[in-house]
């Protein structure tokens, strides 16, 4: 099987879309953290953590070659690492949404006819729907009309349904309305909007939730979807301020069907000429993604060496007990790591994801912060628009998702000699690039949204995929697969 989204969106289109998302998008916040150590072994803990050395600068100069010899590279460990992410999500217990209506409508929908009343009292204009005459519904078209309230029934709690109980008795006047106070332009709006249903924030803090139902899309559907059907979901949600809109997608006979690594689908916006594959997993509701380590040509000792350069930076820019003043780098181990689990929300999206953090730094009243450190060729007239252009692009996506709000960047010379550092702050990266046109953030974020809306819209319970993009680089494949990592597995029957 095979199926794609179709040719990559440009930034326009997805700027615009950005523009109505950045609302609701919530800050990353953190849940809980594993560390490796030398051995491979796992804690639950902060015990790799590493704290910044904020006086790196003294250290300009230091040859990054010091302790090449005896540096234990990076190992490959598959689907290993995706299980301790997992695990540390177990140990935490973490489990795993009318009148002005049809006016907004009216600049696209331009063949459904309306008729409102309008009365101006004491200075206040009053609005009426009208309801217009309908020929006399069908039995098809009353049963049409039911399955909107049938799946507002079932994706809502009534507490004198008990679980597992069938669906009866729906009455569509029973209904709850707010009263919301909006202002468009000048004018100030006062209207009643019927509300389906609410949840609550994880603090406890309550919204509203849109409940749609629709056909199944298929290629011949999904156009016209998009252009009405969206759009009118959209106003309507929009004007009553409410956050979220569920759709439950039905084949033809009224049985419903379910549509509800990050940084490689951000980058893929801009970047597209660096191919990459990740499984996909859907267990239980919860869409797992895995990114797979595509083979690679062998190193040569340059590559090594280059690779090497990062490590030897990380272990200078960090304070080391068991390392006296002045010594050398040596005994620079890879595969000692600190890991944060990390809540982000991106759209509608609820994300969990692991986030390698290389250390740590406190302000003055203590509270701590991570640091990103990176490392680069010094730059020049030549170099230092591709700079920009995709590795402060892959260093902005890195530290945003995962809220590391400074990198600091060790650059260094042909020889591996280290020449400066410069601190960012990782919100002002976008500035950086913008007024030069090379890339912006909100395109990267809408586009990934764009990609996981198509994901949970057609990734099926319990079958497993690969989404990859590869040459010629004009669109992502969801491809079939034939298993998934016994740690997703094992992971789904300990819940």
């Amino acid at each position: 099987m095979e199926s794609t989204p179709g040719h990559l969106a440009n930034s326009a289109k997805i700027l615009a879309m950005w523009i109505e998302y950045t609302r609701y998008q919530r800050l990353p916040s953190e849940l809980g953290c594993y560390s490796r150590v030398e051995g491979g072994e796992v804690f639950f803990d902060d015990s790799s953590l590493r704290l910044f050395k904020r006086l790196i600068t003294e250290d300009i100069g230091a040859d990054l070659n010091q302790g090449f010899d005896t540096f234990v590279e990076k190992k490959d460990l598959g689907s290993q690492g995706f299980g301790d992410l997992l695990a540390c999500i177990r140990s935490n217990n973490i489990p795993l949404q009318n009148m002005h209506f049809v006016i907004m409508a009216t600049a696209y929908l331009r063949n459904e006819p309306w008729e409102m009343g309008v009365h101006r009292r004491k200075g206040v204009v009053y609005l009426d729907v009208h309801k217009l005459p309908e020929r006399p519904k069908s039995e098809r078209d009353r049963r049409m009309c039911y399955y909107g309230y049938c799946f507002e029934t079932l994706a809502t709690e009534d507490p004198r349904r008990d679980d597992g109980e069938g669906i009866h008795h729906v009455d569509a006047n029973v209904e709850y309305c707010a009263l919301i106070k909006t202002k468009l332009g000048a004018h100030r709006i006062l209207m009643g909007a019927e509300m389906d249903c609410c949840d609550s924030t994880d603090d406890g803090r309550r919204f509203y939730v849109e409940l749609k139902t629709s056909r199944e899309l298929d290629y011949h559907t999904e156009e016209r979807f998009e252009r009405e059907k969206l759009l009118k979901f959209w106003i309507q949600s929009f004007l009553a301020g409410v956050p979220y809109i569920v759709i439950g997608y039905r084949d033809d006979a009224g049985r419903l069907t379910y549509r509800n690594n990050l940084n490689k689908i951000m980058a893929t916006a801009y970047l597209r000429n660096e191919p990459w594959e990740m499984g996909v997993h859907r267990r239980k509701g919860v869409v797992y993604l895995d990114v797979h380590k595509l083979p690679e040509r062998p190193k040569s000792e340059r590559d090594r060496r280059m690779c090497y350069y990062g490590y030897c930076f990380e272990t200078l820019a960090t304070e080391d007990p068991r390392r006296d003043d002045g010594e050398g780098i040596h005994h620079v181990d890879a595969n000692v790591e600190y890991c944060a689990l990390i809540k982000t929300k991106l759209g509608a999206h609820r994300i969990l994801m692991g986030a390698e953090m290389d250390c740590c730094d406190s302000t003055d009243d203590g509270r701590r912060f991570y640091v990103e450190l990176k490392t680069s060729r010094e730059l020049d007239y030549h170099t230092e628009e591709r700079f920009e252009r995709e590795k402060l692009l892959k260093f902005w996506i890195q530290s945003f998702l995962a809220g590391v709000p400074y990198i600091v960047i060790g650059y260094r010379d042909d020889a591996g000699r280290l020449v400066r550092t410069e601190r960012l702050r990782t919100k002002d990266i976008t500035h950086r690039v913008k007024m030069k046109n090379y890339w912006q953030g909100g395109v990267c974020l809408a586009f990934a949204d764009e990609v996981l809306c198509w994901l949970y819209g057609t990734v099926k319970e319990n079958e497993d995929y690969i989404l990859q993009f590869a040459a010629p680089f004009t669109r992502l494949e969801l491809l079939q697969a034939q298993s998934c990592p016994q740690e997703i597995t094992d992971h789904v029957q300990q819940l």
